[in-house]
């Protein structure tokens, strides 16, 4: 007998758990609705023109508030979207992007230098640059992981090979904006996080029990009468399940092994 999973939802990130809900939703167009009367009729209704067979107002009653809930949690993210640091960071993050370009053209340029000594020292510039390669279309935060360390291998660098490259200007622009985007960033994540913790928390909280009583009433449809009305939507939701808990599960994985090479490196050493 057909049964939707048992899942934990609080493990997702909040754009996770927004992004699962919402192939709910759009899954939920192959369950049965009943039949209104009414003139407008209950807007499940209006999703699609679907059957009857299988349906009752107890399932009626989950999709709509599932439909309520998600709504709601979709509009408590895009109030949240609206903050004023936002639009800094953004500027900043376009402005790191054109200097690294910049820097990244002006260090392999100088590797064919006519001199030797500026060729040969621009060549160790440029091995880092080429080691790292180019981070300006990741997301924001892994960008900044990338030039946190490309800008400490070239602060690394031996003092002549950054004199005879002539890379240190660059350097010095990149690392002030790499600085003013951290901040910004984390005045924009302040913002967002107090708000997180409150309306889009409390809203996407709703939205997960709404979708924990659906899937409920769902399981309890199949016992009383069948798996054919349910079956497409049970299905479709099962395999969303799956292929989000792989993605849990690696990031769980990788975090994992993160922290054990953090730890290691202060583990006292063995004879």
């Amino acid at each position: 007998m057909k049964q939707i999973e048992k899942w934990g939802l609080t493990k997702l990130h909040t754009e996770e758990c927004f992004g699962f809900l919402k192939f709910v939703k759009e899954a939920m167009t192959s369950l049965p609705v009943s039949e209104s009367d009414e003139p407008d009729g209950p807007s499940i209704s209006s999703l699609s023109a679907r059957s009857a067979t299988g349906a009752s107002p107890n399932l009626d009653a989950a999709m709509e508030t599932f439909n309520e809930k998600f709504e709601q949690f979709d509009s408590s993210l895009k109030d949240s979207d609206e903050n004023p640091a936002s639009a800094k960071a953004a500027a900043l993050d376009s402005q790191r992007d054109t200097t690294w370009r910049e820097m990244n053209a002006y260090a392999r340029a100088m590797t064919a230098h006519p001199t030797a000594t500026i060729a040969a020292a621009s060549a160790e510039v440029w091995k880092i640059f080429d080691k790292y390669g180019d981070p300006t279309s990741l997301a924001q935060s892994e960008e900044s992981g990338v030039l946190h360390n490309l800008l400490a291998d070239i602060e690394a660098l031996d003092s002549d090979d950054k004199t005879q490259s002539g890379i240190s200007p660059w350097y010095d622009k990149l690392a002030a904006l790499q600085a003013s985007f951290e901040e910004a960033d984390q005045e924009r994540a302040a913002i967002a996080g107090a708000r997180t913790k409150g309306i889009v928390k409390q809203a996407r909280q709703e939205a997960e029990t709404a979708y924990r009583s659906l899937a409920q009433v769902v399981n309890a449809s199949v016992i009383f009468n069948g798996e054919a009305p349910y079956s497409d939507f049970i299905d479709k939701v099962n395999g969303q399940m799956d292929r989000q808990g792989q993605i849990s599960t690696r990031r769980d994985t990788i975090n994992a092994k993160k922290k054990e090479e953090e730890e290691g490196d202060d583990r006292p050493t063995t004879e």
